[in-house]
């Protein structure tokens, strides 16, 4: 599906954040970007706008991650200045596009490839939606 949002895309950066939401913020940080902000079940994640992020010690971010959606990121996504797919159905066009990530592994929630040694990782729910996920090595998801 071609892009026709005006805006920019939002840049990923492994172990740096995605767009305004960066690994390290605060919540009051985060609070100020103007997000909608949804709670989750889980007492340290928290979705603001398309982001969902945890918050972990230090009420700090651990980790953001973000829908490869055009519902979700309408501008889309750019990792490593290269654009990632919209709407992929297979982690397969997202791994190609971002060129240094570990053959995919399947998971017990649906599969992973871990990308950058670990510092950003593409994800591919049960539900079949696919999303990518920035945060330090150490914090990467076990999903």
């Amino acid at each position: 599906m071609p892009r026709t949002n005006t805006a920019p895309p939002i840049d990923v950066q492994a172990g740096v954040g995605i767009g305004p939401v960066l690994i390290g913020a605060s919540r009051a940080s985060l609070a100020s970007l103007g997000f909608t902000q949804r709670p989750s079940s889980d007492p340290h994640v928290v979705h603001y706008g398309p982001y969902t992020v945890h918050i972990g010690e230090g009420d700090a971010v651990d980790w953001v991650e973000v829908a490869l959606s055009s519902r979700d990121v309408p501008a889309g996504l750019v990792a490593y200045g290269r654009p990632l797919p919209v709407d992929p159905t297979t982690l397969k066009p997202v791994l190609a596009a971002l060129g240094s990530c570990d053959p995919a592994q399947r998971t017990e929630g649906g599969e992973r490839a871990l990308c950058d040694h670990g510092r950003l990782t593409v994800i591919r729910s049960s539900a079949g939606g696919i999303s990518v996920h920035v945060s330090r090595p150490e914090v990467a998801p076990a999903r």
